[in-house]
Parts: C-alpha cells; sequence; structure tokens
C-alpha cells in the first residue's frame, strides 16, 4: 500500500517534469491516428478528477446511495485544446493529485484494502489507485514516445 501511495503522489513530479521537456513540442498537433500531447495529459486531469478521485473519496465515506461513477474515458479530445494553456494543464494535475494525496492520508493502509461490493462488483481504493497509476503511466509513456518522435530530425507526431 504505501509503494502504491508513493507512485501515485510521484504524478506531481512527472507532471511538474513535463514544463521543461515540452519546449517547442506543437502541444495541440493532432496525428492523423490519434491524440496530441495536449490531449494525452489531459485524458489523465479527466480520469482524474471525473472517476478515480471522486470513486476513492466515495469508497472511504460509503453511503447507502453511493454510486460508482461511470468508466473513465481512455482518450480525451479536448474541444478547443489551444484555449486552455498547457501550464494550467499542468498545474491543475498537481493540484488535484496533492489534494487526493492529502485526502488519503487520512485513510488507514486495512481501510484502503477492504473489498466494498457494488452492483455485483469488488472495489478496493488500493485497486482504484493500481488502475488510475497504470493509466497514468501509459499515457505518460505515450506522451514520451511522441517527445522522442518528435525531437528526432523530420519528426511528426
Amino acid at each position: 500500500i504505501k509503494k502504491l501511495i508513493e507512485d501515485a503522489s510521484y504524478l506531481i513530479d512527472e507532471t511538474e517534469a513535463l514544463r521543461f521537456v515540452i519546449g517547442n513540442i506543437p502541444v495541440y498537433e493532432r496525428p492523423p491516428e490519434g491524440e496530441s500531447f495536449f490531449d494525452l495529459i489531459a485524458s489523465i486531469d479527466q480520469a482524474q478528477k471525473s472517476y478515480f478521485r471522486p470513486f476513492i473519496q466515495g469508497l472511504v465515506n460509503l453511503g447507502v446511495d453511493f454510486r460508482p461513477p461511470s468508466q473513465y474515458a481512455r482518450s480525451y479530445r479536448a474541444d478547443d485544446p489551444e484555449k486552455e494553456k498547457m501550464d494550467n494543464l499542468i498545474d491543475r494535475i498537481s493540484k488535484s493529485r496533492a489534494g487526493l494525496m492529502a485526502f488519503l492520508d487520512k485513510v488507514s493502509f486495512d481501510d484502503m484494502r477492504t473489498e466494498h461490493q457494488i452492483s455485483g462488483r469488488s472495489y478496493s481504493i488500493a485497486g482504484l489507485l493500481e488502475e488510475m497509476i497504470r493509466f497514468e503511466r501509459q499515457q505518460l509513456k505515450k506522451a514520451a514516445e511522441m517527445i522522442l518522435t518528435m525531437e528526432k530530425p523530420g519528426g511528426k507526431p
């Protein structure tokens, strides 16, 4: 559990590091077959705020009327991405994750491992953290690959 918490907290450092590597990368440019760099990072923000954080908080404060959020989108396409600055997106992800980490500091390791049956499925905070970390690593890996491709002479996303 402690490793999960450390991994979840590490996203703050990962997203802050993006500021230093994007440089002249066209973050809003979408390749014909995929997402822009901005879309990849925005999907982390969307999943965090619309699925993982409310679900985790809901499991801790489990009430009779708790309904888990619907599944998060594995990809995200901002309607007008250039309207939002990349720095603002990074700030929002970092602040949201810091808030989630502060919330998790108050949850015992036993509560994080506790399985809850909801609509015939079993959920735990630890399981949601694992899923969240897997998803974020996948998105950050795609973003890193995109940067490496664009940094090559003649590279295109």
